[in-house]
């Protein structure tokens, strides 16, 4: 296990409990500006063993497939209102079946993937263009895609601010870039974890075998894109459930969000913009 020390927002040392034994692993909380994270965290050379055969096969049954259709059509209705063809990368592209909805809706698509086996269902099933890497490790040329998408991803990676850093790179100048995080402040997770005596009630994650490694708020995710190079175009909830309960209840944590001013969406969907100059690091150089 890999101890953090530094805040990867801030670079603060000052951190605090937030929750603790949450699948035996303990989530802290930066005193400075209030970035969650877990603490230990495991080395990034293990997490591609973590997303196996057996990680992927429920994705991979009819129904799921159809319901997860679904859920990319609402999600590629965005992509479109931001670009409506061009060339696009998704980050964290799993089994691959987002980037073929958005092969067959006009775009020109590749994606990046850690796990060995999902990296190969997509480039056999959909015959995908895939590099099985770490985005950071990817080899593609700067300024490439017009589009890059980080569906449910960017939890899971090391060190996602240096993701960020190379998406920037990636993208074209005037490209977007899009987020989509569970948030650390929804109101299902956070009053079941009171009323139940602080026990976690896990929604975006299936536990130990997916560890989220940061818990991102609609500012804290704001902050860190910031830090980053881009400029946010816009934040709100995102809408990931494929279970037609479970989307209700996202709805229902949406509408209370919206009335209340309080951020309590089960997930956050951010939009950001490449400014017209390079992004290298958290600096932008005109061109």
């Amino acid at each position: 296990m890999r101890p953090i020390e530094t805040c990867r927002l801030c670079s603060g040392t000052d951190f605090v409990p937030y929750r603790n034994g949450v699948y035996g692993k303990d989530i802290y909380i930066c005193n400075n500006c209030q970035f969650v994270f877990t603490n230990p965290q495991p080395e990034p050379r293990e997490l591609s063993a973590r997303y196996g055969a057996e990680y992927y096969q429920p994705w991979l049954r009819p129904a799921q497939r159809r319901r997860r259709e679904k859920l990319w059509e609402r999600r590629l209705a965005i992509v479109k209102s931001l670009r409506p063809c061009g060339k696009l990368l998704d980050v964290g592209c799993g089994e691959g079946l987002f980037l073929h909805c958005a092969r067959q809706a006009g775009f020109c698509v590749a994606g990046v993937e850690i796990s060995e086996f999902a990296a190969a269902y997509a480039k056999k099933e959909f015959g995908l263009n895939i590099q099985q890497t770490t985005l950071e490790e990817a080899d593609w040329s700067p300024k490439t895609f017009d589009i890059i998408t980080f569906w449910h991803t960017l939890e899971h990676l090391p060190f996602p601010d240096s993701s960020l850093q190379k998406a920037g790179q990636l993208l074209k100048p005037d490209g977007r870039l899009i987020v989509a995080v569970p948030n650390v402040n929804n109101i299902i997770e956070q009053g079941f974890y009171r009323l139940v005596k602080g026990h976690y009630f896990p929604i975006y994650t299936a536990g130990a075998k997916e560890p989220h490694l940061y818990h991102f708020s609609a500012t804290t995710l704001k902050l860190l894109l910031e830090k980053c190079g881009f400029q946010v175009v816009a934040i709100g909830a995102d809408f990931a459930q494929v279970d037609p309960r479970w989307r209700v209840v996202e709805h229902i944590s949406s509408l209370f969000s919206k009335l209340t001013g309080n951020q309590a969406c089960m997930a956050i969907l951010a939009v950001a913009r490449k400014p017209a100059g390079e992004t290298v690091g958290s600096k932008t150089v005109d061109s």
